[in-house]
């Protein structure tokens, strides 16, 4: 599905589920210290209401919790970037790869019937489509047109 939808090749559409996957652990993983946030709150709220807890004691745990926090989310986005924008830099360069060996195995005269400035433009629009436009292939342009 992922594949027709953006036009991507067998492995750019697993990279892309990966990449979804690895984005909704680490913005999970991001609420976490909202609720450690909210914790510490209700303890200060406690003691402020004049209830007998120690929050003394507790500080050691919240500052445990907290480094290892902050090593769960930069491990967490660290593989999102690997997931997401390292597999499209990669699918990018499958695509033009492709799409130039489809160029060059176009005869000469379909380069004189063409514009050469409408072709590179067209070409660096749909090789932007990648990023900004899901569901366009530059490969079926080309290939429709020859």
């Amino acid at each position: 599905m992922l594949k027709r939808a953006f036009a991507l090749s067998d492995q750019g559409a697993k990279d892309l589920a990966k990449g979804i996957i690895a984005t909704a652990c680490a913005n999970l993983i991001q609420i976490i210290p909202a609720s450690l946030l909210l914790m510490v709150v209700m303890m200060l709220l406690e003691k402020a209401a004049g209830t007998q807890v120690n929050v003394g004691r507790n500080i050691p745990f919240f500052v445990g919790i907290t480094l290892v926090l902050f090593g769960m989310i930069a491990i967490a986005q660290l593989v999102q970037y690997n997931l997401t924008y390292t597999a499209a830099y990669k699918e990018s360069a499958n695509r033009r790869i492709v799409l130039a060996e489809k160029l060059r195995k176009l005869p000469l005269s379909f380069f004189e019937k063409k514009n050469l400035a409408d072709l590179t433009t067209t070409i660096r629009l749909e090789d932007g489509s990648l990023y900004y436009c899901p569901g366009t292939s530059c490969l079926n342009c080309c290939c429709s047109c020859s």
